[in-house]
């Protein structure tokens, strides 16, 4: 039971845990700007090597250079233009992701001292900064999820354009 109504004992150790969640939160928003950096690097060689495979098909194929073609090459070339297709999807989607990062929600220090914190115990002050990172904490984590879902989506692209190369590349090679 409080005795005074602005005594709260617990808000300081919980404005440290939350502090400590938010530090976790940001490492994880971090992170997946790493990811997308190495997706899109691996979207590059991907990419090139189905740009390899291509060249190759339609300018080495002789099926394709005398008119005579038959279904597995029209399944190469289609599966070839949907790898294609996929990969500069995935592309786009993670330069989307990469460009500028959002400003990410912070304490705003112009509210503390429109409030006088600084006047305040120390209890109040905690409580004040569990409110604030409360909703922070809530914001973060709304962009970490819409973030790694467009993440996913992104490399879910990538298998299928990876999946498609594969089996065009063994139709026409052959197991």
């Amino acid at each position: 039971m409080r005795k005074n109504k602005n005594h709260y004992p617990s808000s300081q150790y919980i404005s440290d845990v939350f502090l400590d969640v938010y530090n976790k939160l940001f490492s994880i928003y971090q992170k997946i700007y790493d990811r997308i950096n190495i997706t899109i690097a691996a979207c590059g060689i991907v990419l090139a090597v189905i740009i390899e495979n291509l060249r190759t098909v339609y300018i080495h194929d002789n099926n394709l250079t005398t008119g005579c073609v038959d279904i597995l090459s029209i399944c190469v070339i289609i599966l070839s233009g949907i790898s294609c297709l996929c990969v500069f999807t995935s592309l786009f989607i993670l330069l989307f992701l990469s460009k500028g990062k959002p400003i990410i929600p912070v304490l705003d220090w112009d509210d503390i001292i429109k409030v006088r914190l600084y006047d305040e115990t120390i209890d109040v002050a905690s409580l004040f900064i569990v409110k604030r990172y409360t909703s922070i904490l809530n914001d973060l984590n709304k962009a970490i999820q819409q973030k790694q879902k467009w993440l996913n989506a992104a490399v879910l692209i990538q298998i299928i354009a990876i999946f498609s190369f594969f089996l065009s590349f063994i139709i026409r090679k052959g197991l």
